[in-house]
């Protein structure tokens, strides 16, 4: 039995059969490797994580952590007509209240939490380049627009999952992070593990609490996020012009690109509304003028494109609303919902010049000084750390 199974091994591996090959065992170490590697790429091919092919023997898990790896096969194989690229801040939209937009069809998520404009900009080449989408909403951020300003985001995009080849295939079916994380994630979800399970319903698809720890929304937690942030916030005081106007290059040479060379398509441009608070910092650092000047100016320029409605939230009531907000910036499904709703009702769009006046004006009066709360008073008027 055992000279046949060495038989069958030469005849397979002819190259650890002769002299240099040493004794036998290598070819069996040879073998086991070879198995070891089939029974990886099955096992990837079974589950499926990110969702680059159709076969699959799970559900697809819309995990927060996996968005930047499932987006790419999404894209690729599902069908829409809408597609929304953004941040977290737009991960949290449900998909069911989107559809329900006359006009907007089936809808499609290319978002990621700590998306730079760089991760973006790739996700919406991806739309693009797929040709499936007539509609794209849009959030726009100003914190993944500042670059190395508010925030030094890296870009965290897998090149290798967009790669349509051999060689992507391979980088998918035989790595190490997804056999040990992404897999074991989405056979959890479907064993119906009380932390994945909820990612099971594409209704969500993305939302934070899937994957991560569970977001608290508060005043509390609105402090805790100035107070974390704070010296970011600060910067603001010595480069408000700077990032106020890379803010605007970095829109304008980014998504106003994608808008002018594809006019068969509708853009829908959503402001994010941060919370107060964060114009409360920019109002007491001296940022708000810069920063409402180049909302001022993007927004003008967005008006003249034919294929392009505008949003602006970002000085409506429910931003003083803090039990909706996380740090000054992130909010709950409760705001996600509430935007699409005004969205279908008409409600928020920028017109005309007007219009954007109007929407600079509400957001004045927000952050105006006798409407800051004690405690963003106390913490902006504390130095700022060396």
């Amino acid at each position: 039995m055992r000279a046949c199974k060495w038989t069958i091994m030469k005849r397979f591996f002819p190259l650890f059969s002769s002299p240099r090959a040493g004794a036998p065992w290598f070819a069996w170490v040879a073998g086991a490797f070879l198995a070891a590697l089939l029974l990886i790429f099955g096992i990837v091919l079974a589950v499926n994580p990110y969702q680059l092919y159709g076969v699959s023997l799970c559900r697809p898990a819309y995990i927060s952590s996996h968005a930047y790896q499932m987006i790419p096969g999404l894209l690729r194989r599902e069908p829409y007509d809408t597609a929304v690229v953004g941040s977290c801040m737009a991960q949290n939209f449900r998909i069911s209240d989107m559809e329900a937009v006359p006009g907007w069809g089936r809808v499609i998520k290319a978002t990621g939490a700590g998306a730079s404009f760089r991760t973006l900009d790739r996700f919406m080449d991806a739309v693009l380049d797929e040709k499936k989408a007539r509609h794209i909403f849009f959030l726009l951020d100003i914190t993944i627009t500042t670059g190395g300003g508010l925030f030094n985001l890296e870009d965290q995009v897998l090149e290798y999952l967009f790669d349509k080849s051999i060689w992507g295939d391979h980088q998918y079916f035989l790595n190490w992070d997804v056999l040990t994380g992404a897999v074991p994630r989405t056979l959890k979800a479907n064993l119906g593990s009380k932390r994945f399970k909820p990612s099971l319903e594409r209704d969500m698809m993305f939302a934070w609490d899937f994957g991560n720890r569970p977001h608290r929304f508060s005043e509390d937690e609105v402090r805790e996020g100035f107070v974390r942030w704070g010296d970011a916030l600060a910067d603001v005081r010595e480069h408000a012009a700077e990032q106020a106007a890379f803010y605007q290059k970095n829109v304008e040479e980014r998504l106003f690109t994608n808008i002018r060379e594809n006019p068969g398509i509708r853009f829908t441009v959503c402001l994010a509304p941060y919370s107060s608070a964060f114009w409360h910092a920019l109002h007491a650092y001296g940022g708000l003028e810069p920063f409402l000047g180049a909302r001022a100016n993007l927004m003008r320029q967005m008006l003249a494109f034919g294929n392009t409605a505008v949003y602006d939230f970002q000085g409506d009531p429910v931003t003083e609303n803090y039990a909706h907000y996380s740090d000054p910036w992130h909010y709950d499904a409760n705001i996600n919902a509430w935007i699409i709703r005004s969205i279908a009702e008409g409600r928020g769009r920028i017109e005309n010049e007007e219009d954007i006046e109007s929407a600079n004006r509400a957001v004045r009066e927000r952050c105006h000084p006798e409407r800051r709360p004690a405690w963003i008073a106390e913490l902006i008027d504390k130095p700022k750390a060396p």
